[in-house]
């Protein structure tokens, strides 16, 4: 049994040893490794791919460095660097062409009506419309109208004031200008440019309380739609249709009478010298024609005056224009220029035929305004 055992160790040793006799085939296989980069010696020269020879170190001299083989294949990316600052803004680029009409909102709620309106549009009712007013005197002279001035007050007091208007552009705009104080001095709206004020350059408004509505009417045309001052023979302003103020030779009522005598023959021709005697006159007045008829032929008949009492007239008051006819048988004649025609009430008259030929009737009178 123990000479078993010892043959057995003997084996296990003996296979043991030529195990690691293999794994160093340089001392005990005959067969060499490849040669390398790291194996150069005891080593089997290889052949690369240009068909040369890997010398074994020490064998000889190192060759030249062959060609670069090809570049392997690309690696994985490295990890992506910090963000570099940003850089400067760009050219703003050109506008783009406007986008389509959005659709039309739904309707807002309806707002209250304030100003010179009442009520809840869309129907609001009107409260009060009003100018604006603009006061102002001599000493802002001349005025020149802003667009917001609708009713001027002109205080003249201290000197003529002028209002210069703006151009007229056919707006419809409404201007009133009143004159308030009581001077003499004019407050004068005055056109721009070339306008015109219904024709003229400027007016003027003289008494207190006068107004007037100047409306730009059409373009370098101001017409006035109302004013109050009256012009003419005729001055002041006007109040109800009444006038305040006449200016210039008053007129006095006149009244018209005729004063006259009849002479009758009877048929037979009227005696020469004949005379008539009138009752005196009842009121004073002035003679300013004569009228005459006969039936046929001609006459002459003079008139004569004296003052109230108890004589008669015998003064002629014709002097060399005496009333007469001589081709027809009515004549009306205002030549009395050379007469005497003022007549006081209570005067007597008389009429005398100074001159007859074949006339049987004969009619005469004055004509007295008094």
């Amino acid at each position: 049994m123990k000479s078993a055992f010892r043959f057995t160790l003997i084996v296990l040793f003996g296979l043991m040893t030529l195990s690691v006799r293999a794994q160093e085939p340089s001392k005990w296989n005959p067969v060499k490794r490849p040669c390398s980069a790291t194996v150069t010696t005891n080593c089997t020269p290889q052949v690369n791919g240009a068909g040369t020879y890997i010398p074994t170190a020490g064998s000889g001299a190192v060759g030249p460095t062959g060609p670069t083989g090809p570049q392997g294949i690309q690696g994985i990316a490295g990890p992506t660097g910090p963000a570099g600052a940003t850089g400067p803004a760009g050219p703003a680029g050109a506008t783009g062409s406007a986008g389509p009409t959005g659709a039309t909102g739904p309707t807002g709620p309806l707002g209250a009506a304030s100003g010179d309106l009442a009520g809840t549009y869309p129907s609001p009712t009107v409260g009060q419309i009003h100018d604006n007013l603009k006061s102002m005197a001599y000493a802002q002279s001349p005025y020149t109208v802003l667009s917001t001035d609708g009713y001027i007050l002109c205080d003249a007091t201290n000197g003529a004031v002028v209002i210069n208007l703006p151009a007229a552009t056919g707006t419809g705009r409404e201007i009133t200008v009143k004159k308030t104080d009581a001077s003499a001095n004019a407050c004068t709206p005055t056109r721009a440019g070339s306008d015109t004020i219904d024709g003229a350059t400027s007016y003027s408004l003289t008494a207190q309380y006068a107004s007037s509505k100047i409306v730009d009417q059409a373009s370098a045309s101001w017409g006035r739609s109302h004013v109050n001052q009256l012009g003419g023979d005729i001055t002041g302003i006007s109040t109800n249709n009444a006038i305040s103020t006449v200016a210039g030779t008053a007129v006095a009522t006149v009244k018209t009478r005729s004063v006259g005598m009849n002479f009758d023959g009877g048929g037979s021709a009227i005696a020469l010298n004949k005379i008539a005697y009138l009752p005196a006159v009842p009121f004073a007045g002035t003679i300013a024609a004569w009228d005459m008829c006969v039936d046929t032929g001609t006459a002459t008949v003079d008139v004569f005056k004296i003052a109230t009492g108890t004589g008669l007239p015998t003064a002629s008051i014709t002097a060399s224009a005496t009333p007469a006819i001589a081709s027809n048988n009515c004549l009306h004649s205002t030549a009395v220029s050379t007469w005497t025609t003022a007549i006081a009430a209570g005067d007597r008259l008389a009429f005398k035929v100074t001159a007859v030929s074949a006339a049987t009737n004969i009619s005469i009178s004055r004509t007295v305004n008094q």
